[in-house]
């Protein structure tokens, strides 16, 4: 599952991707700033 949360004033794109499925072993939930392509923080 990916989410768009917002943009930043410097036009950086904020996405929360996962959980994948709610039994999901090892639960992986990021919450990224991408700038373009790149991976910001």
């Amino acid at each position: 599952m990916v989410e768009e949360v917002g943009r930043t004033t410097e036009g950086d794109l904020i996405i929360n991707v996962g959980p994948q499925h709610p039994a999901t072993h090892g639960v992986l939930h990021l919450v990224i700033t991408l700038n373009g392509e790149t991976i910001k923080k």
